[in-house]
Order: C-alpha cells, then sequence, then structure tokens
C-alpha cells in the first residue's frame, strides 16, 4: 500500500476533484487535488495504473479516466460524457479492459471498452425493471455494480427493486447476459454440497458448488421444465429436485446429476394449478 485516492460529493455543496495521498514514512502525506475541473467525482476504481471516477451529476454524468504517475498522481487521460443522472458507482474489471457502472437517477447498467489509447466507449447497456415499497423505489434504480474477482460475473444492487441482478459478462461479444434475477427460492443439497436457486425472470435453475468455507463457484443455469419457477425443494437422498412452476401450474420433477450438481430433463410433471412451493419428506 503507497497510495490513497477519495472522491468527494455533496448535494448542498458543489465539489470537484480527486484528493490524493502518498504513505510515506509512514505517514500519509497529501500530494494533492487532481481533476478539480470535474465535478461531483463520487465513487473510484482502481487497477495498475488506471484510476477511474464517476461524476455524479444531477443533469447527467460522465466516467472519468485517469493515468497514475510513479508517485502517484492522477492525470486525466478520457472522459466519457453520458446523459444518466447520478451516475454512482463504478467498477473495474481484474484485467482492467471494462468498466462498469451503476445509476441511482435510472436503471441503466453501462459496459464500457477501455482502449489501449486512453480513450472509452460503451460497449453495452442493460435497462433493470422492477419497483418496491418506498417513495425512493418507485421505478428500479442501479445502486452499487460489482465484479467477480475471475471477471466473469456482475452483481448489480437494484435499489428501486430490492433486488441482486446477476449478469454475465461476454467478452466476446461485449454484452452483459442477465443471469439471475428475481430468485424466489433457494434449496441446499443435505450433503451441503450444491446451491439451487429459482430464476423466475430466466425460467432456470441457477446451481453452485458449496466450496469449503462457504464460498460459491457457479455450475451453470439449467431448464426448469416450465414456466415462472417460484418453489424448489431436493429430495433428501440428494437425487431429485422438484420445482413448482407457478406459470405452467405444475411441478416439475428434475433428476440430479451426483457429480456436478446439474439438474436433467424432467421425469414428471405434476400437474398443480398456480403451484408456488413444494416440499418434500
Amino acid at each position: 500500500m503507497k497510495n490513497l485516492y477519495c472522491g468527494v460529493w455533496s448535494f448542498q455543496n458543489p465539489t470537484s476533484g480527486i484528493c490524493a495521498f502518498a504513505l510515506r514514512g509512514g505517514k500519509w502525506e497529501r500530494l494533492g487535488v487532481y481533476g478539480t475541473e470535474i465535478p461531483a467525482q463520487s465513487i473510484l476504481a482502481i487497477g495498475g495504473d488506471t484510476l477511474l471516477a464517476v461524476s455524479e451529476r444531477r443533469d447527467g454524468g460522465a466516467v472519468v479516466r485517469y493515468r497514475l504517475g510513479e508517485n502517484g498522481e492522477p492525470a486525466v487521460i478520457g472522459k466519457l460524457d453520458f446523459d444518466t443522472p447520478l451516475m454512482s458507482y463504478v467498477s473495474l474489471s481484474p484485467d482492467g479492459r471494462y468498466a462498469f457502472t451503476s445509476s441511482m437517477g435510472s436503471p441503466r447498467v453501462k459496459m464500457i471498452r477501455l482502449e489501449d489509447d486512453g480513450s472509452m466507449r460503451l460497449a453495452d447497456e442493460w435497462l433493470l425493471t422492477g419497483h418496491s415499497v418506498t417513495d425512493r423505489q418507485r421505478s428500479a434504480k442501479s445502486h452499487s455494480v460489482q465484479v467477480s474477482p475471475d471477471g466473469r460475473l456482475l452483481a448489480v444492487a437494484n435499489f428501486g427493486a430490492d433486488e441482486l441482478e446477476l449478469f454475465a459478462i461476454d467478452r466476446e461479444h461485449e454484452r452483459l447476459r442477465l443471469l439471475l434475477s428475481v430468485a424466489a427460492d433457494i434449496a441446499i443439497r443435505p450433503d451441503g454440497a450444491f446451491l439451487y436457486a429459482s430464476n423466475r425472470s430466466q425460467n432456470n435453475i441457477a446451481v453452485w458448488r458449496v466450496l469449503p468455507g462457504g464460498l460459491l463457484d457457479s455450475v451453470g443455469w439449467y431448464d426448469c421444465g416450465g414456466e415462472g419457477p417460484r418453489g424448489i425443494a431436493v429430495s433428501p437422498d440428494g437425487g431429485t429436485l422438484f420445482c413448482a412452476n407457478n406459470d405452467s401450474g405444475a411441478v416439475a420433477v428434475l433428476p440430479l446429476n451426483p457429480a456436478t450438481g446439474a439438474p436433467g430433463r424432467p421425469v414428471r410433471t405434476l400437474e398443480v394449478p398456480a403451484a408456488a412451493c413444494v416440499r418434500v419428506r
């Protein structure tokens, strides 16, 4: 650790620039304030010699790209403006090739390519949906974003809908692919080896392997055997997953692969109008 950077933001008092500090002789020394011509640079992301900031303005925001000097001084090398209000978060992929932003003033999630010459371009954009119970939650709002350590997944906090959205990052096509949004139920195989979630928005079952220490490793997403999956349950022997498909009006009986935990195609469908919850013993 040798440098500290602090973004600043306030509705009451106009702010601008990024404060930079250096650790010298065990003490933090202020290097200065940089990018003062750009207001409301609130949230930062850092990787290697790249520092990113979002300009969180009511009338439209921006992503600002800095290159860090030998002593850590930031120098602006690129700026990408948007009409998106209150851009509230930025996250950088582990390889520094892509940035992802959210906005408390809109449902927009952006995927931005960082070019070698310092420029940036919008690669993809996703509009979240949904709402919740308070006045501030009348529509979807993408409060924050976070890239997984391996750079494969993007988690988005949808403040407006009280939901966590999970996207796959498709680098080949430079797209975001929604994997998990309206998760209705979760189940764990009796031996604790696999975790399952019903994904209503995509009509599938998400599967994770449970690693030592409680970490999760994604196995994949599998057809739920119907539409509108809600309640799910795993049989006591861990060999079968039952899925209540609400829109289909049926319970799908799905065999589970003992090694991978993956559900197969339904071996039986039990007709239950408006099926919502399923439990087994």
